[in-house]
């Protein structure tokens, strides 16, 4: 089944929204046989304001920490080839391509990417996000914006989710790629109120020619400053 699939859940916690100017500055991974794994990075650049606040980050030193491009082949070694998954894939995704094409490294558009917020769209209510769809699966709540809790947060509502997904993950991802399709369509349609309070709209297969949205051993808990250490989610 799914469920005894390998794979590694990943979050990323930035300086902005876009991945064109704005850097990571913290990454984990949370692997479905167990154990996490965090990065810090100096960004290069200032937090804004706000990012502070939120992240908690306010005068926070990052100079001392490792760039990115300095930690890329070790995080790369840690997923292994393995299937990714995170929440609201899109952002994590394009951020950590982008990091890696600056750090002259192949990109992980070629990786399988599952993500639960499409499932969570098509099968929870309203809102669907993160913290609020684990707390209507029953899974505690953690410390939000943190990329560690997010991780192991987002691990446990795929898990959790993992009832509403087919066994196969080629399976799944196509029917991941046309629940997306469904979530499109329904976005450019004309909505009332009482229309989808799931957020799923009928059952439309997507074109053949639309893409997809898109670990072998345990690791320890592990936390370190250099090594081993969207559609909207609204």
């Amino acid at each position: 089944p799914f469920s005894s699939t390998e794979f590694v859940f990943v979050d990323v916690e930035t300086t902005g929204l876009d991945p064109k100017v704005d850097r990571i500055w913290e990454l984990s991974l949370a692997f479905s046989s167990g154990g996490t794994l965090t990065w810090t990075f100096n960004p290069e650049i200032e937090l804004p304001p706000r990012i502070q606040t939120l992240c908690h980050k306010e005068n926070f030193d990052f100079s001392p920490f490792p760039l990115f491009k300095d930690c890329a082949l070790e995080i790369l070694d840690c997923i292994d080839g393995l299937p990714l998954a995170a929440y609201n894939a899109k952002f994590d995704r394009n951020f950590i391509n982008a990091e890696l094409s600056r750090a002259g490294y192949e990109t992980l558009s070629t990786y399988p990417w599952i993500d639960p917020l499409t499932w969570a769209r098509a099968y929870l209510p309203k809102p669907h996000r993160l913290g609020v769809v684990a707390e209507h699966l029953g899974i505690p709540s953690w410390d939000t914006h943190a990329s560690t809790g997010d991780a192991i947060g987002g691990l446990q509502v795929l898990q959790a989710l993992a009832e509403f997904m087919p066994p196969n993950l080629d399976t799944l991802l196509y029917e991941q790629r046309n629940l997306e399709y469904q979530y499109l369509l329904w976005q450019n349609q004309p909505k009332k109120k009482s229309q989808h309070p799931t957020g799923n709209p009928p059952r439309k297969r997507a074109p053949p020619s639309m893409s997809l949205s898109g670990p072998s051993s345990t690791r320890e808990n592990q936390t370190g400053p250099s090594s081993l250490g969207k559609w909207s989610t609204t």
